[in-house]
């Protein structure tokens, strides 16, 4: 679909009780310079041996608790860091998000602490409902939970994407996990307002030559992989010429004006389309037939109105395709 599923971001725990090994590993693990970092101690010493390596990249600080939270609060004021809270009851977890607050860090992470998958489930649900009916205003900050935390954390993972957890710690996971998880996040998290798009650009299809016929479509999802699946199995050789109309089908984009003459003009010098053919054709979806003219003047080709269903492309190459 035109996206890299990938983590986010790196935890490191402090399980040596050697502050300046806890350092070390902070900076093998890049120290937030390219992802974004999660230092997970209850050490005051600990993290700032770490902070003093990744600071300057605000990692999070996970976590501060009842005895611990006036010395991890200043860590995280004194960095500019957002500081996990953690405490098991909403009450307590509120109290103490609220008291780090007053202490001056703005950025703050709720671990409601489950001791199992149904806890977790049922106070972020508690925590989300204070949240929204504005009873609790404490309540409102991001979820985190630790999936290593867990005896399934497959389960563990699943449950944090579906009950609000904005942040997510995982134990090494099997290539199968990791991919299963970034799906389901994908598809949760999806924004159905935003069309799925592949990336603008030309793709060369079945080994094409220089007398291979140009196809002009957009960069809806749905459109490349149906219109991509058609020619793959026709063996016609052939560029796939795809402009940039935020995701829109070709029906939608003509009638919104998304897809117009300047963008396919724009679109032929920017992607070097002239460069890769001996000739000026430009077939176009059917849809797009009332633009025919104006992509011809616009752009100095000569334009071929193809048929309206992908299914038909195939045919009306071997048809009427000639250089």
């Amino acid at each position: 679909m035109g996206q890299d599923l990938v983590l986010n971001g790196v935890a490191v725990k402090y399980e040596s009780n050697l502050p300046e090994r806890f350092a070390e590993v902070v900076t093998l693990a890049g120290g937030g310079n390219s992802l974004p970092l999660a230092l997970i101690a209850d050490d005051p010493g600990a993290l700032e041996a770490a902070l003093a390596v990744a600071g300057h990249y605000r990692p999070l600080i996970h976590a501060a608790t009842e005895e611990n939270h006036e010395a991890l609060a200043a860590l995280a004021k004194r960095y500019g860091c957002p500081l996990a809270v953690r405490a098991a009851d909403p009450a307590e977890l509120a109290a103490l998000a609220g008291k780090c607050a007053d202490a001056g860090v703005p950025d703050i992470v709720l671990d409601p602490a489950p001791s199992s998958l149904a806890g977790f489930i049922a106070i972020a649900t508690d925590i989300r409902k204070a949240a929204i009916r504005r009873t609790e205003p404490a309540l409102g900050y991001p979820l985190s939970i630790d999936a290593g935390a867990f005896g399934d954390a497959d389960a563990a993972i699943a449950a944090g994407i579906l009950k609000y957890a904005g942040i997510i710690v995982v134990p090494p996971l099997s290539p199968a996990s990791v991919e299963a998880a970034l799906t389901l996040r994908q598809n949760i998290y999806t924004d159905p307002q935003k069309p799925i798009q592949v990336t603008p650009g030309i793709y060369p299809i079945n080994e094409p030559g220089r007398n291979a016929p140009v196809l002009l479509t957009v960069n809806f999802s749905l459109t490349y992989f149906t219109l991509l699946g058609y020619l793959e199995a026709s063996r016609i050789p052939c560029y796939l010429f795809i402009a940039d109309t935020e995701g829109l089908s070709v029906l939608t984009a003509v009638a919104g004006g998304k897809l117009t003459e300047t963008l396919v003009a724009d679109s032929i010098k920017e992607f070097g389309v002239g460069d890769l053919v001996d000739h000026r054709l430009l077939v176009i979806p059917g849809y797009a037939a009332p633009l025919s003219g104006k992509i011809e003047d616009a752009t100095g080709w000569k334009v071929l109105v193809g048929p309206r269903d992908a299914a038909d492309l195939p045919g009306y190459l071997e048809t009427e395709w000639k250089t």
